[in-house]
């Protein structure tokens, strides 16, 4: 909804309070503009086309760790980017992890180039990269503290073992500030609107109050320390299949391995324990923080899938054995297509079900037979988009309704408890208001207070429900005219 008022408006603000960074607002225009849509008329495809471009640019900037990783890790990481279950699942979703994704992977591959090449143009990139993911979600500052210490490990690992550590030193103060001059400039071109909101900056900064309070336990997402790991390395509910993601644990325990060997050149065995320090370090960070969702979690898997690169390249340039060679190919092939089994399952068949370790908070397929029921009531009530409609949802807990009733925007009033005047003709709420709602529309003394037909009762998302009840007079119309028979076809369907 956010984006959809910048578009037709071209007004936008950031909100400290909600909705995260701005940069996905501006990011998701073109791909708006190109669909040639009206957004208050297409389906989700267009939104969803959204992280799933972002993930294609994702296996692009691979080609950055092409010296680290080698051809084969290269292959072997693409691939795994692709068939991830829980990358392939929140690939279609419309959330800014996916482009922290892809900008945090730009991060550290212009970090890794700059360091190859001592280039300004890498180092430049880098702090744009840092800039994108400051404008584009909070949590940028967990892989920030991440990579600080994963730098400090490397550090100490190298000052333990006698090594010179020079590669700090031989970075040029310029170059310094042209990486603070990318960070700086992005930010402030994001968060002023572009030069038209300049509290935005201060505004970024004041955001982490209210989301620190949510990290503390002031929230519904509070789960216990081992969540995520759960999530994605070993789940099963409700009778449901095994989902697990262990397969990529094997080549990056590899690729960790591969840090403290001599086969690799100082410089990818640097790489390596920089890039395994962060990830656990990452890893450590989100499942210390009380305040958890599962998609958060994505950014440690990227790094578990670049230290799989590693460790593939490592098997298979350090055992020179044709057997041993030809023996890791076949565990490699064998867990990829594992992967794709489960992508295909979470993707095709539990893409909605609480069986899904990324089903969280979703909202299920029968949402559009609620819209398509309201569409079909206005069309035969005098007001038509006009209609008015009175959404009533436990602890306002309403999202994404406004944005599948945005053609009724203007007169849909939204509510947390059952408000005075029921005037509506169409009512939608959770069903513990239904005995309220009863009790006030049966007992009303005056005219003016509708007599409701039940319309429907709906799933909303895994577990939550919403009914509808709709104006008597309009309720037999619809009933008349055969639209309650096509409600049937709907479920059916």
């Amino acid at each position: 909804m956010k984006f959809r008022t910048y578009w037709k408006t071209g007004d936008y603000k950031y909100n400290p309070n909600e909705f995260h960074g701005p940069s996905f607002n501006y990011v998701s225009i073109p791909i708006q503009w190109f669909s040639k849509q009206d957004i208050d008329t297409e389906n989700e495809a267009v939104l969803r086309s959204v992280p799933a471009v972002f993930s294609l640019i994702s296996i692009c900037l691979l080609f950055l760790f092409r010296n680290a990783l080698g051809r084969s890790g290269t292959l072997l990481s693409g691939i795994l980017l692709v068939v991830s279950p829980s990358l392939l699942f929140y690939s279609r979703y419309y959330i800014h992890e996916t482009e922290l994704f892809t900008f945090s992977l730009l991060f550290l591959g212009s970090l890794w180039c700059y360091s190859q090449t001592r280039k300004r143009r890498w180092i430049l990139t880098s702090g744009i990269a840092l800039g994108l993911m400051y404008a584009t979600k909070e949590t940028f500052v967990f892989n920030v503290a991440a990579a600080v210490g994963g730098l400090f490990i490397l550090l100490g690992l190298e000052k333990f073992k006698g090594a010179p550590v020079l590669f700090l030193k031989k970075i040029p103060l310029t170059h310094w500030l042209l990486a603070l001059f990318g960070l700086i400039v992005t930010g402030l071109l994001f968060f002023t609107s572009f030069f038209t909101n300049w509290a935005g900056p201060v505004d970024s900064l004041r955001t982490y109050m209210p989301w620190l309070n949510r990290a503390g336990g002031q929230s519904p997402h509070i789960w216990p320390w081992y969540y995520y790991l759960q999530r994605f390395f070993w789940f099963s509910k409700d009778s449901g299949p095994h989902f697990t993601e262990l397969f990529i644990l094997l080549p990056a325990v590899l690729g960790i391995w591969a840090g403290f060997k001599d086969h690799f050149s100082p410089a990818v065995r640097r790489f390596s324990i920089f890039l395994a320090s962060y990830t656990l370090l990452l890893g450590i960070i989100y499942c210390v923080i009380p305040y958890k969702t599962p998609w958060c979690f994505i950014c440690v898997m990227q790094g578990f899938i670049l230290l799989a690169g590693i460790g593939t390249r490592y098997a298979l340039t350090a055992w020179k054995n044709g057997m041993v060679r030809a023996f890791v190919c076949l565990v490699l092939i064998t867990g990829c297509v594992h992967l794709l089994g489960q992508a295909n399952q979470l993707n095709k068949k539990y893409y909605e079900e609480s069986k899904n370790p990324h089903v969280y908070a979703h909202t299920i397929s029968d949402v559009r037979n609620i819209v398509r029921t309201v569409e079909k009531l206005s069309s035969i009530h005098p007001d038509g988009q006009k209609m008015l409609i009175q959404v009533i949802t436990k602890n306002g807990d309403c999202w994404p309704l406004p944005w599948y009733l945005r053609e009724f925007d203007e007169t849909t009033g939204w509510y947390s408890d059952v408000p005075q005047d029921l005037r509506a003709p169409v009512l939608i709420f959770s069903p513990n208001f239904a005995t309220l709602i009863k009790e006030k529309t049966n007992n009303a003394s005056d005219d003016k207070t509708p007599h409701y037909k039940y319309a429907g009762f709906y799933g909303f998302r895994p577990g939550v429900f919403l009914q509808i009840y709709v104006e008597e007079k309009l309720w037999s119309e619809y009933v008349a005219k055969g639209l309650a028979a096509d409600d049937d076809e709907d479920e059916e369907e």
